[in-house]
């Protein structure tokens, strides 16, 4: 069972749900000191990127010293994937296998055995390829650098055909690393899905971003996403493709997060990426605003066969959701829009800031270097100014409220 929850308050959340003869790991000493210290499970704390190898030898030697044997695990750390697959091959404890989340976190490796299996994915080149960047850039369209092991959106970088020596300059890439995928123009999609022991899906959704990444990262667009328990044709569709994926990979007792890329001219569905864990951002809250269903919560029960399958959807009523990023700019926060301006705006359910007057907001070197959105600093990413959540009769009224919301908020700050 691989978690990758985002916050204390989430974490604590979810100790409750946690039983016996269980065991975690992590990178986090925080995560590590929360959850050895509610007295249900034992952890193994990895400090050092060690090799896999060392990883899991040292992770044995730990669970062996205190002659603990695991009949559930728990990775914390995404990082940590292959090494929670090779533990549960050890202990014969259900879930992802090593193999399956080496292709899980590999772009390359993904992106080549979903190609072998027939699944439609963006043009793409592993960076230190002789040309590769003039191969993309001779068709003169936008291009999407990610590291190969890629987290939380972190050293992504889109970049527009004029941009590319300027760009590729600053970035000072290790080309090695690196995946370099065609940008697809058009409607981005994002689905979540709940796996259980026997491979068969028990819950699922679609989402779909309130605008395309492009926009986002160069125009200011709002970032965020939206989601109903009404499917239409395209959300049909995707669902069926993640589904195929799903039994493909042999994904078991698993949540899995997969983007998909929708082009504009032929309306074609891409697979961007998939993997094993929650999606980020405020999607685990937007899922259970609007289907009643906390897939972190399910994904622990049916770890430790709990759950009655599948889960029931309410639809008999249409019901939307969205949730939005607030724009963060770098500097000492002088003044922000009140939160109660937010919160009383008709449909938002939810707003909290991340920061306080007199807090400094930090952006990541890299953020700054290769994202940056110069109207509002923001890019598509974890780092924001905090976030709201709307839920409304529909996707179009979610929308209206998303972008009312995003009109009323306004930050000052003094670099």
């Amino acid at each position: 069972m691989d978690l990758f929850l985002t916050n204390d308050e989430g974490h604590i959340k979810y100790i409750r749900c946690l039983s016996s003869r269980s065991a975690f790991i992590t990178k986090s000493k925080k995560v590590y000191d929360l959850f050895s210290n509610n007295g249900l499970l034992e952890g193994v704390l990895i400090g050092c990127d060690f090799s896999l190898e060392l990883q899991f030898e040292f992770a044995l030697d730990r669970l062996r010293n205190i002659n603990f044997f695991p009949e559930r695990l728990y990775c914390f750390s995404e990082s940590l994937m292959q090494l929670s697959g090779l533990l549960r091959e050890f202990f014969g404890i259900a879930g992802l296998d090593a193999h399956t989340a080496t292709i899980l976190r590999n772009k390359i490796k993904m992106k080549d055995v979903l190609s072998q299996k027939g699944f439609r994915c963006p043009r793409y080149i592993l960076g230190d390829k002789i040309g590769s960047f003039c191969d993309f850039q001779s068709n003169s369209q936008n291009i999407v650098i990610k590291p190969i092991l890629g987290s939380n959106s972190e050293n992504c970088m889109l970049i527009k055909p004029e941009d590319f020596d300027s760009k590729l300059l600053a970035a000072n890439l290790d080309y090695a690393s690196i995946i370099i995928e065609e940008y697809i123009d058009g409607a981005e999609y994002h689905a979540d899905a709940l796996v259980a022991k026997d491979g068969k899906v028990i819950f699922s959704c679609v989402s779909k971003d309130l605008y395309p990444m492009i926009r986002v990262t160069h125009d200011g667009a709002i970032c965020g996403s939206v989601t109903s328990n009404k499917f239409g044709y395209t959300e049909k569709k995707i669902l069926d493709i993640l589904n195929d994926i799903i039994t493909s990979l042999g994904i078991k007792r698993s949540i899995v997060h997969a983007e998909f890329l929708q082009g504009e001219n032929s309306n074609e569905i891409y697979v961007s990426e998939i993997a094993g864990r929650p999606g980020g951002d405020k999607i685990v809250d937007n899922i259970r605003n609007v289907f009643g269903v906390d897939i972190i919560e399910k994904h622990i029960l049916e770890s430790k066969d709990e759950l009655t399958m599948p889960i029931g959807i309410p639809n008999d009523t249409t019901k939307a959701g969205a949730y939005i990023l607030l724009p963060i700019k770098k500097g000492i926060v002088l003044d922000f829009t009140s939160r109660s301006i937010l919160e009383n705006t008709e449909g938002v359910v939810d707003a909290k800031y991340n920061y306080r007057r007199g807090d400094e907001a930090h952006l990541p070197e890299w953020l700054i270097r290769l994202n940056a959105n110069p109207k509002n600093g923001i890019a598509k990413g974890r780092y924001n100014f905090g976030h709201v959540l709307i839920v409304c009769e529909n996707v179009e009224r979610c929308i209206k409220v998303s972008e009312e919301v995003f009109s009323k908020f306004s930050l000052v700050t003094l670099e």
